[in-house]
Order: C-alpha cells, then sequence, then structure tokens
C-alpha cells in the first residue's frame, strides 16, 4: 500500500532488514545500511545479470556494514558472483568500501574521474579540517560553532582502490537484458553518475534527487567561488528533461519514491524560497555565511552538519552574486555579501 504525500508517493513502506534485500523492481534489490550520523542510513542497490551482479554505491566503510554485505549476498546473489560495483559519487556513505569491495571480488569500480580524483585527493590532505576550520571563521562562522565543528566534524577516512574504471556521461550498460544509461550531474559534488533504465522507467538518484529532505549542495574551500547551485539546477533540469513521468526513483536516502516531476518542482521551489529570504536579509546590510546559519537551518547543528550549513549557505550567496543579485566584500580576512547597485532579481 503506498503513502501519499501531494504528487510524491511511495511505493514501499518498509525498509529492507538489516541484511536482507527487497526487490523493488524487476532484478534490482533494494538494501539499507547504517551511518554513524544523524541522516542514519544509506540505500545500496543490487541489479541481477544473467551471469553476475551489478552493484551500485557500497556504504560506510564499517564492518558492521560488511557484514551486512555478506549476509545480503548469501541470500541474494544465487550462487552468481558480483561482476561490477558502480559508484555515485566519492562521499564516504556512497565509497566507503569500494577498496574493500574491490579486493573482495576481484575487480575495478566504476566511478567518473573527477569522482575518484577528489576522494584520492581527499585522503591525501592532512589540513584538511584545519584549512576548513579558516575557510569557515573568514565567511563569519563565530567562535561557538567553530568549536562545535572542530569537536564533531568526521574526518573523511575513505580507502579508495588505487585502480579504477572511468564513468562518463552518456555510457551505457547491459544488465538483465536491459540498457541502463549513465547521467552525470553536477552541484553535490563533483561529477555524480545515476543510472538510468528508461526501458523500465528506474532511475538508480544516488543523492541527485532525494524524497522528503534536500540534496546538500556545497561550496568547499578548495573552489570558494563556486556555483554549486547553479550547477544543481542545471541538473535538475536536465533530469526533468529525460524522466519519464512514472520514473521509480531509487535514491540513496530515505524511500523509493515515484512522482518525480512534482518532485523537481518542490526542490526548485524550496531553492528560490531560500534565495529570496537571503535577499530579504540583505536588504538590512551585509551578510556572511555564518550569520545566516540561523535563518536557514536548524539551531542544534553537530560539527558534522556545520560543515554541509556552510557549504550550502555559500553556495546560495555564490549563486546571488552569479546572478548580478549580491556582490562580494573581502574586509579584515572576513567575507560579506551585499545588494548589488542594480539587482535584476
Amino acid at each position: 500500500m503506498s503513502t501519499v504525500e501531494g504528487a510524491v508517493s511511495y511505493p514501499f513502506r518498509h525498509y529492507p532488514d538489516a541484511g536482507a534485500a527487497i526487490e523493488v523492481a524487476q532484478g534490482v534489490f533494494w538494501l539499507s545500511t547504517p551511518l554513524p550520523f544523524r541522516l542514519c542510513a544509506i540505500n545500496l542497490y543490487l541489479l541481477e545479470d544473467d551471469d553476475g551482479w551489478t552493484i551500485v554505491d557500497c556504504g560506510y566503510p564499517r564492518a558492521a556494514v560488511r557484514e551486512q554485505w555478506e549476509a545480503v549476498w548469501a541470500a541474494t546473489l544465487k550462487s552468481k558472483p558480483v561482476t561490477r560495483v558502480i559508484i555515485t559519487h566519492y562521499h564516504p556513505d556512497h565509497a566507503g568500501n569500494a577498496a574493500w569491495l574491490s579486493e573482495r571480488w576481484g575487480l575495478r569500480v566504476c566511478m567518473t574521474r573527477a569522482e575518484w580524483l577528489t576522494g584520492s585527493l581527499e585522503n591525501l590532505d592532512p589540513d584538511d579540517i584545519a584549512r576548513r576550520h579558516d575557510f569557515y571563521r573568514a565567511n563569519g562562522l563565530n567562535e561557538t560553532l567553530l568549536k562545535e565543528f572542530m569537536t564533531g566534524v568526521i574526518p573523511y577516512g575513505v580507502q579508495l582502490p588505487t585502480a579504477y574504471n572511468r564513468l562518463v556521461d552518456g555510457d551505457e550498460f547491459t544488465i538483465g537484458g536491459k540498457a541502463w544509461k549513465v547521467i552525470v550531474s553536477q552541484g553535490h559534488s563533483p561529477e555524480h553518475a545515476s543510472l538510468y533504465c528508461a526501458e523500465t522507467g528506474v532511475l538508480l538518484a544516488g543523492d541527485q534527487l532525494l524524497p522528503q529532505i534536500t540534496t546538500n549542495v556545497c561550496v568547499w574551500p578548495s573552489e570558494p567561488g563556486a556555483d554549486a547551485l547553479g550547477l544543481f539546477l542545471k541538473s535538475l533540469d536536465h533530469f526533468e528533461a529525460v524522466l519519464r513521468p512514472d520514473t521509480l526513483i531509487l535514491p540513496s536516502h530515505r524511500r523509493p519514491f515515484r512522482g518525480v516531476h512534482a518532485r523537481i518542482a518542490e526542490l526548485k521551489r524550496h531553492h528560490s524560497e531560500r534565495l529570496d529570504d537571503i535577499l530579504a536579509l540583505a536588504a538590512d546590510g551585509p551578510v556572511t555565511a555564518g550569520a545566516l546559519l540561523p535563518h536557514l537551518f536548524p539551531p542544534d547543528l553537530d560539527g558534522h552538519q556545520i560543515t554541509f550549513a556552510m557549504g550550502e549557505a555559500l553556495a546560495h550567496l555564490n549563486h546571488l552574486v552569479e546572478s548580478g543579485h549580491l556582490r562580494r566584500h573581502v574586509e579584515n580576512g572576513v567575507t560579506s555579501f551585499a545588494l548589488a547597485e542594480r539587482p535584476g532579481r
């Protein structure tokens, strides 16, 4: 029985039990594994082929997750091996067990180049957390939240394999006799790869299309002027153009859903309202990303969430600069944003 929220519906009421998988489309199996932060869980998927299985995303790097994988394989694989691993993007809940899976099944994982390189760089950067601390201070985050960030931040800590198979936009895999096409999108991560079967109307969406919660769109210290929100909105436009209205969306977080066009409209509306809120605040004087946090997010952010909140505040501010509504100003090492002289919005 479906639960319906507006035009978005949820065909599956319950999550899979630990160590079990649910068939959500012909030859497509859904499992859920735990995370060590407030998001709680990530969805992972298995696709059945004639001679083996494709895994999409591999979970957070913990022994308990690997034990769940072993239990699912014992119950689901029908004595066929895993022959392919596709990783949507480099974040630790998606790529965390990449090296283990690669070794466990004797294969190279498939990722886009930017995702593999970014994840590899994270592992080589011992100053990442200190650099983020300084970046957030320079963008107006107060000392109390800076301390909370340093106390609660979770280091990257993912071991990626030293070799991989590169994915590019438009790549196709034949799995179970059906064509699955790679759709590369941006905004949440550098080159996020989703997997779409037009014949059956199923999208393995990764983090690009989520129900109930919004995808984090983030600016990082390595690219402080990035228009991540602009890239994300363009990706939404692309999904809206290519996806069938009845597409079953298999997201990385929360339950599978239908009503993708309605959900895309909700996401666009959410970001438009947030941009309007920031412009209203800027009408009273220059703002910083740190000063926006109480207006945009709940008051009880932990150290892990502060990263995403600051990144998202900056994504909206940078987008307003790119569109000519705000101008950026740096004084005494702190970046602020003020209304442009002739806002066009």
